[in-house]
């Protein structure tokens, strides 16, 4: 796979259907599909929110830093990052209570308002998705919680994320293999970014170009290129 962010684990999407995308070789790409008026380009739609997560997560970096290395960080994780780049996205993440599934309690901390009460667990930049926290916490890693939870409900789909990552987990209660597709979010913004610089110094090396060569262009000088 040549989509270096993108991790497919299990049966959640089939291998190919990345290249398929890309490509436009797949139906539900249409502005209808999103919930847009027919007039409206999905590329400008796409190109809006991404330089919107891209403002998100220039705050969110400025944030991060003034947290100490022995916190978790999930105040500015939640606040400043995810649940407004997930509201790029049409959830409306509110916060929510534990619910007990077969006498056990699942703190899944946030549900959607507006999608069916759609599970969102979103944890601090520190926490690891796949480890439990050793001074405190739940009794499960953040990703085995909310697995388990979406395993004993009717929920099919929930996000879980630390803000660097982000997982889509599918019920698994049928499936041998745990299923779930990951967004390395920190790569992404930071691969983005660097392109962004080459694409800024290239323009400034044609512009210096450009301004050099109407100077010689100029009556009584030798051309420089």
């Amino acid at each position: 796979m040549k989509y270096t962010t993108i991790r497919i684990e299990g049966a959640i999407l089939s291998a190919d259907i990345l290249d398929k995308i890309e490509q436009g070789d797949i139906g539900g790409q249409l502005a209808k599909n999103f919930g847009f008026d027919t007039k409206i380009k999905v590329k400008d739609e796409i190109a809006r929110a991404w330089a919107d997560a891209q403002d998100l997560w220039r705050i969110f970096k400025r944030q991060k830093e003034r947290v100490a290395k022995q916190e978790y960080g999930t105040t500015e994780t939640r606040k400043f990052w995810i649940i407004p780049l997930l509201g790029l996205f049409g959830y409306d993440a509110q916060l929510s209570k534990a619910e007990t599934v077969h006498g056990k309690s699942y703190a899944v901390s946030h549900r959607t308002a507006n999608l069916d009460r759609f599970p969102i667990h979103i944890v601090g930049f520190n926490d690891s998705l796949d480890k439990k926290r050793t001074d405190s916490g739940p009794r499960m890693s953040p990703h085995a919680l909310l697995q388990e939870y979406i395993n004993l409900t009717e929920h099919l789909y929930a996000i879980i994320t630390n803000g660097i990552h982000l997982r889509l987990l599918r019920n698994s209660s049928r499936l041998i293999r745990l299923s779930f597709i990951e967004f390395d979010l920190e790569s992404l913004l930071k691969l983005n970014h660097e392109i962004h610089e080459q694409e800024v110094k290239a323009g400034l090396h044609t512009k210096g170009k450009t301004k050099y060569r109407q100077k010689a262009d100029a009556p009584g000088q030798m051309k420089l290129f």
